[in-house]
């Protein structure tokens, strides 16, 4: 399947599915020519050499496409929809995608009327081949569509469903969650510091050890309780390490963020 792709907004979410599509799922070469808009021209900059058509407003962009990747910030969506409900009357054969965090799929067809929907919650690793995405549909949606939006996402990580009801919280476990690994990443090298090891050269094994003990998770068929154990033998350096995050609460306060960042995202659902 052949389609051609509008982004209404060219930021970085649109510079991750682009990403995605041209050098993942197409390999780098072949596909149609995405087309991009935005207000801010200067974005095109950053897809320099890449294959696409800058067009003059978002009637152009949604006219001459048929799979319409809505990646503007949420708090733009409401104005994006009524552009394109008065200049575009005609959407049949098009399919829109929703990656704004917050936005539900109705908030597309209480303006566009019964247009097929797909709403996904994509993350920044996606550029690199390593993305996680999660997807839903509307009832309005072509499964052969549907089963290539997909194909899309999973050329370049992994992808999983969800109900539109578990889209919102996802968001706090696998779409901001790559903030909180660089975090912990930074409190690491700002630990190195601290003991005398040089951060510079520390960062590559610590985000090996990270990759490391991932892969292990994965693979082992074991609980991240069990690893623990087998990392922190009692009365030994790591147990002690442990007791102080335990002590600074450690794991309330990342249950605390994902509680807020899927609060902020139901926030969002009303803007």
């Amino acid at each position: 399947m052949n389609r051609k792709f509008a982004f209404i907004g060219a930021g970085e979410l649109a510079g991750a599915i682009t990403e995605c599509l041209t050098t993942f799922y197409y390999g780098g070469g072949g596909g149609e020519p995405f087309v991009l808009y935005d207000v801010n021209k200067a974005q095109y900059e950053k897809y320099a050499g890449k294959n696409f058509l800058a067009a003059e407003s978002i009637k152009d962009a949604v006219t001459c496409c048929d799979i319409i990747v809505l990646s503007v910030k949420p708090q733009h969506i409401s104005s994006v929809l009524a552009e394109i409900k008065e200049g575009c009357p005609d959407l049949s054969g098009k399919t829109f995608v929703l990656p704004a965090a917050g936005v539900y799929m109705s908030r597309v067809t209480d303006v566009l009327g019964d247009v097929p929907v797909i709403r996904i919650m994509p993350n920044m690793p996606l550029k690199i081949g390593y993305g996680v995405t999660a997807l839903c549909a509307n009832s309005f949606v072509v499964p052969e569509v549907y089963k290539f939006i997909k194909d899309v996402f999973s050329a370049s990580g992994m992808t999983f469903e969800l109900p539109e009801s578990s889209m919102n919280p996802v968001i706090a476990a696998t779409s901001s969650s790559p903030a909180y690994v660089y975090l912990f990443i930074k409190a690491m090298i700002d630990g190195c510091k601290a003991i005398g090891l040089d951060p510079d050269v520390m960062l590559e094994p610590i985000c090996r050890t990270i990759i490391g003990s991932v892969n292990m998770l994965l693979s082992s068929g074991k609980t991240p309780d069990e690893l623990i154990s087998m990392v922190a033998t009692p009365g030994g350096t790591t147990e002690r390490a442990l007791s102080i995050l335990k002590t600074r609460g450690f794991c309330d306060a990342i249950a605390e963020a994902m509680l807020d960042c899927t609060r902020r995202a139901d926030e969002m659902s009303k803007l």
